[in-house]
């Protein structure tokens, strides 16, 4: 019989694609925000400013204060590695990832990472914010989103599965478990 499968199998090593997110280092700045982003919640205490390199997040009262920034290139269905350098952070904690799936808190210095599936509406927008209804300081230098691998479909027979991960190949006997 013929079947089709539809398969995302979690891959160690580098991710594939290239960085897609513009002005990913907050470099480049217009009137008090950084190019290609949109900034939410500033108000009274809390802004986003330059803190070259880097953007300062300062939400005094602990409403949600965020950046987001659509990535046209990025296709719903498709796993990203979403990395974020985070340079100070003396008090409270931020959240990345997109939109749809922004992931724990994070309450450390470093260069933070995981894998989204994107999806589609807010799924292709990268994300980043203040922990929820905490009073939070932190500075944020770099902003990475690359493609890891986009998952194919291809027809089966009932004696083997072949799937094809960008320049991976897996073969998997009947029975076994991908």
């Amino acid at each position: 019989y013929a079947a089709s499968v539809h398969m995302l199998v979690a891959v160690a090593g580098q991710p594939l694609g290239q960085q897609l997110v513009t002005n990913n280092e907050f470099t480049a700045w217009t009137g008090g925000d950084p190019d290609g982003w949109t900034e939410t919640g500033e108000a009274g205490g809390n802004s986003i400013t330059d803190d070259t390199p880097g953007a300062l997040f300062v939400s005094a009262d602990g409403a949600l204060l965020s950046l987001e920034q659509t990535v046209a290139t990025m296709t719903a269905g498709t796993l990203y590695y979403i990395e974020v350098t985070c340079s100070s952070i003396p008090t409270g904690g931020f959240q990345f990832g997109t939109k749809a799936d922004v992931g724990d808190s994070i309450t450390t210095t470093g260069t933070h990472s995981r894998q989204v599936l994107a999806s589609a509406g807010d799924g292709l927008k990268v994300y980043i914010r203040n922990t929820t209804s905490t009073i939070s300081t932190f500075t944020i230098t770099a902003v990475r989103v690359r493609e890891l691998y986009r998952a194919t479909t291809y027809p089966t027979n009932d004696t083997a599965v072949t799937l094809r991960l960008n320049a991976l190949n897996v073969t998997d006997e009947p029975g076994a478990v991908i």
